[in-house]
């Protein structure tokens, strides 16, 4: 996502880190075998839309990454919340349970769709790296 179509930014995170660009990379061969659960929702390349009462129930829940290789923590990531109607909001969170974001994510609705991307990991030596992919949880009800 570029700037310019965020309406605005909220820093939640209490890490203080370079720019992503300083960091090495965390690449995966094959990025579709990645997923990231959330809950009991998935996103993956075949990950399907999810309705906001369980993506509600969902968000309460920490957020794990899933690679073929190796074990990787979630440090910090932008989330960003892109509604059918209003602003584009990004946060930078570096932890789903803040009760910041935690109110925040309480507030979506039907027909939002939620990127978390500029992830920030640690691997298994407890190297922060940067993994360059973005996931996204489409929030919609099934169509009757």
């Amino acid at each position: 996502w570029s700037d310019n179509e965020i309406s605005k930014t909220e820093n939640f995170s209490s890490l203080k880190l370079k720019p992503y660009y300083m960091y090495p990379e965390y690449a995966v061969a094959q990025e579709y075998a990645v997923n990231m659960r959330w809950g009991k929702i998935n996103a993956s390349p075949l990950s399907q839309n999810t309705t906001a009462e369980l993506f509600k129930e969902s968000c309460k829940n920490p957020i794990e990454i899933a690679t073929p290789k190796d074990f990787i923590q979630l440090q910090q990531f932008e989330m960003i919340i892109v509604p059918d109607r209003g602003e584009t909001i990004r946060y930078i969170v570096d932890n789903i349970a803040n009760p910041k974001i935690q109110e925040v994510l309480s507030k979506v609705t039907n027909r939002t769709t939620i990127y978390l991307q500029n992830l920030m990991v640690k691997n298994e030596k407890s190297e922060l790296l940067f993994m360059p992919m973005v996931f996204g949880f489409v929030i919609s009800e099934p169509q009757p």
